[in-house]
């Protein structure tokens, strides 16, 4: 499945933790073959931070995602309801 492809499977369900995010995220890193090391240089984190971001309990910083997921290639998208516009 590619990041488009995930992303839209996973638009299909109501996100409830920053842990659905997290594992998407890991999933492309691993389909990329990218090392968390190599992660961590490309986005000037630590290591140990994408260790801990890609943790079971993890509630990163949008800041951090959405760094992450530039790196991976991964989109973001914020649907909001016509009712709530």
């Amino acid at each position: 499945m590619d990041t488009v492809a995930s992303l839209l499977y996973m638009s299909k369900f109501h996100i409830k933790q920053a842990n659905d995010v997290t594992q998407l995220l890991r999933s492309q890193r691993i389909k990329q073959k990218i090392t968390q090391t190599q992660l961590a240089d490309f986005t000037r984190l630590h290591r140990k931070g994408i260790e801990k971001v890609e943790g079971q309990n993890s509630d990163p910083q949008l800041s951090t995602l959405l760094k992450l997921a530039e790196v991976l290639g991964v989109h973001f998208y914020v649907e909001i309801p016509d009712e709530l516009t």
